[in-house]
């Protein structure tokens, strides 16, 4: 479990933040939307809201002043219901991880026991568009546990 939750976060942060020596990162370009929701009860809109696809794996993420989710799933991904810890046929990177306000980390990545379900209701790939909704339990290598409840709408690049 540490070390898939340690491997989810550094692809996370590999495809989120990074660009090639030759970029100004003034110049990277990212896409926009919304993610709002719960986390533990206590509704949330994230200000700062980002997408991106490079080559097969799409990655979204939200971020406040203090708190950030990310999402991690095939670019390819069809418009369904999938289950954490029941869809093993849905392969592929796949992963949420939220990082509190202490700077702690929580996952979940699919094939994992633990409880989430991913809803993607849209996904326009020829417009770079994708919506749906994530609830479920994350949790780190602490055992500490936050369930957050999250609905999303993303318009996001292509990045060569």
């Amino acid at each position: 479990m540490k070390l898939q939750f340690f491997s989810l976060a550094i692809l996370l942060s590999v495809f989120l933040f990074s660009c090639s020596k030759d970029e100004d990162p003034t110049d990277v370009v990212v896409g926009s939307g919304t993610i709002s929701g719960t986390i533990d009860g206590k509704s949330v809109d994230f200000k700062s809201v980002q997408g991106s696809a490079l080559k097969d794996v799409l990655t979204f993420s939200g971020s406040n002043d203090d708190i950030s989710v990310a999402f991690m799933m095939p670019k390819s991904i069809e418009t369904d219901t999938y289950v954490y810890g029941e869809d093993d046929d849905f392969s592929g990177i796949n992963g949420v991880i939220y990082t509190d306000s202490n700077g702690d980390d929580f996952g979940l990545m699919f094939g994992e026991d633990a409880g989430g379900t991913l809803t993607i209701t849209k996904h326009d790939q020829s417009s770079n568009k994708i919506e749906g909704s994530f609830k479920g339990v994350l949790s780190n290598p602490n055992l500490k546990s936050v369930n957050i409840s999250f609905t999303f709408s993303i318009s996001y690049v292509e990045v060569n």
